[in-house]
């Protein structure tokens, strides 16, 4: 689907889930806009769950397991640029 397309297609999904309907959707690289449309994610690695939450808060969720990593090992974190989350 093009952008305008899935984000209107979200916005339906959206209204279903605000009638108290489970609505589960997978997506491949959303764009800001979509992605912080879902009230909730489960992002997978290897399978297996690497996140659960709210959209807001799963950059800094990862941003700070990087951040352990490097301080754990005694290294310095390389510098991160801003760009989509997904």
């Amino acid at each position: 689907l093009d952008a305008t397309s899935s984000i209107e297609l979200l916005s339906h999904l959206n209204e279903l889930a605000y009638s108290n309907r489970t609505v589960v959707l997978t997506i491949y690289q959303p764009r800001f806009e979509i992605f912080y449309m879902f009230h909730k994610l489960i992002l997978l690695s290897d399978g297996k769950v690497a996140y659960h939450g709210v959209p807001q808060k799963a950059y800094s969720f990862f941003v700070e397991a990087l951040m352990n990593k490097y301080l754990n090992r005694g290294l310095l974190m390389p510098q991160l640029e801003e760009h989509n989350p997904a």
